[in-house]
């Protein structure tokens, strides 16, 4: 199935014109209408997001949805506008936390009116939220970024032919990468550099908690990467991580300051698609500039938006790009996902521990009918349902995903 990326608004007039007044901002009309909120507008993930759930609400019979995602990204832009939809008396409001804390007062109330408090993309107060749609194993995300910064550093490619999964990710290109670098000298310690969302991000700040772990705490890993790289710790005063509270003008800033430092980093991995699409825009002008820089970036990136960067037919040398391969997920899907837990929740479901939620998800291109997903316990107390797993982009599949988002 292709997913074409499209403009929210239209797609929900053009499949859906029973929810022409949707769209309405205030008033009534929102009555028992269920709402999605990412953490800012114009975010291309949001968006493609909003386009999974519009199409469950259609399916599941719902006519009445808005998107009310806020103009900066902030628990207390977040937070106002929940107390509007709260007003507003709608049914449901699912939500990609941009911030880990002050969300509780404004949940509490909304739970007391009835109002159905699901999260997708950033987890939302374990105490209030109904379940936490989530798009993939936060370790599977941290050990990702992880060694596939690793494998960039060194310029090496892992196995396009055999297909990794949860259990063996990257594993053999990282053994292989050790064995063949463990008797060598280091002429020089590799840095990374990050770029994250917001500070106080959860998703994001949970793959940066575990890509550190990987990278210092796994023991098969750890003395590989104290000898070949300059390790980095998740504080504020560390400058090789950067925040760019996904903007795309303070990203670029970052980006710049990455690009053109007298000490740079030698691989930039960020776990926010804006910082993704920040470093593809600074690179690619400073190359015209004529500045010269082997920096190389990876991370969670949008193919319609990052493939400029990278190689895109099976001929092309990995590395002569500023980003020879990434990863994301199907977030189109992560939508209908979402979507289709909310409908459950207004229908009643209490996605107890243990329980199965139904989802027909169209995994990495592939249609996979009735499949079923256990409601576990997250590592916040809350209760989460994980739907999808991470997914490389190459130079094997770039043009075929950047049709699709």
């Amino acid at each position: 199935m292709s997913i074409q990326h499209k403009n929210k608004a239209l797609l929900s007039l053009l499949v859906f014109p029973s929810a022409l007044f949707s769209l309405a901002s205030c008033g009534s009309r929102l009555k028992g209408a269920s709402a999605f909120m990412f953490k800012m507008t114009g975010d291309s993930v949001g968006e493609c997001i909003y386009e999974g759930f519009v199409d469950s609400m259609g399916k599941g019979g719902q006519s009445k949805y808005v998107d009310k995602s806020p103009s900066e990204a902030s628990a207390a832009s977040q937070v106002s506008m929940i107390e509007t939809l709260m007003m507003q008396k709608v049914a449901s409001i699912t939500v990609s936390a941009a911030g880990g804390t002050g969300y509780d007062p404004v949940l509490k109330r909304a739970t007391e009116k009835g109002i159905k408090i699901i999260s997708t993309d950033g987890p939302i107060s374990p105490k209030y939220r109904t379940v936490h749609v989530n798009q993939c194993y936060e370790q599977d995300v941290g050990i990702w970024l992880a060694r596939a910064g690793v494998l960039i550093a060194f310029e090496k490619q892992w196995d396009w032919d055999h297909d990794w999964d949860n259990d063996n990710l990257l594993d053999g290109a990282i053994r292989k990468l050790i064995k063949e670098k463990q008797k060598e000298t280091p002429k020089k310690k590799f840095r990374f550099g990050i770029i994250s969302s917001t500070q106080d991000a959860p998703s994001q700040n949970l793959w940066i908690d575990y890509m550190i772990e990987e990278l210092q705490k796994n023991e098969e890993f750890k003395d590989f990467y104290s000898k070949w790289f300059v390790p980095f710790q998740r504080t504020s005063t560390d400058p090789t991580i950067k925040y760019c509270n996904d903007e795309i003008g303070l990203g670029q800033e970052c980006a710049r300051q990455f690009v053109y430092d007298k000490n740079p980093v030698d691989v930039v991995v960020t776990p926010t698609t804006i910082g993704m699409l920040a470093m593809k825009n600074v690179l690619e002008d400073a190359h015209k500039k004529g500045v010269q820089t082997n920096m190389k970036f990876t991370g969670l990136g949008m193919p319609h938006e990052c493939w400029g960067g990278m190689p895109r037919t099976a001929e092309d040398d990995d590395f002569k790009f500023d980003c020879p391969y990434m990863c994301l997920w199907n977030v189109v899907d992560l939508g209908r996902a979402a979507g289709k837990a909310t409908l459950d929740a207004i229908e009643g479901a209490k996605f107890d521990i243990g329980d199965e939620f139904e989802f027909d998800v169209n995994n990495n291109g592939e249609i996979e009918d009735d499949e079923t997903f256990e409601v576990e316990k997250h590592s916040d107390g809350g209760k989460v349902v994980t739907v999808l797993k991470p997914f490389a982009f190459n130079k094997y599949n770039i043009e075929e995903w950047k049709k699709k988002m």
